[in-house]
């Protein structure tokens, strides 16, 4: 994956602005290992009550994906496998979604930026590693 942080370098050069209006279409992606995974599912359960008419869309590990599938709180579902490949498969399928907005969980770096940004969503917010847990804004 050192190609990918690489890339990552050139990324912010790419990013087009964001828009904190535009939030009707949003990823949410632990992609990490289970425990970080449960541990996200609270939040999914509040971005829906607080927003039942947003499109949520959740990817996991496919290791771990039987234990999520018909997770109620959801859409639809990325699969998330590691490799350069895979991630091109994931840039096509966000792309495709037309997905507005990424929060990044607990994700795998450098990946989870290279596909975010590519995906061509305008709004990317990434927890940082503040122990209250708040996020940034990445671009």
């Amino acid at each position: 994956m050192k190609f990918i942080a690489q890339i990552n370098k050139l990324l912010p050069y790419f990013k087009k602005p964001s828009d904190i209006n535009s939030f009707d279409n949003i990823l949410v992606v632990s992609n990490s290992g289970l425990g970080d995974t449960i541990l996200s599912t609270p939040s999914i359960v509040s971005l829906r009550n607080s927003f039942p008419d947003i499109n949520i869309t959740f990817m996991v590990n496919k290791k771990i994906f039987p234990l999520f599938d018909g997770f109620e709180f959801v859409d639809s579902f990325v699969l998330y496998s590691s490799g350069f490949f895979s991630q091109l498969w994931i840039i096509k399928n966000l792309r495709k979604r037309k997905i507005d907005t990424i929060f990044l969980f607990h994700s795998n770096g450098p990946e989870d930026i290279f596909f975010s940004v590519f995906s061509g969503a305008k709004n990317i917010l990434k927890m940082t590693d503040n122990p209250n847990h708040e996020y940034k804004k990445i671009f």
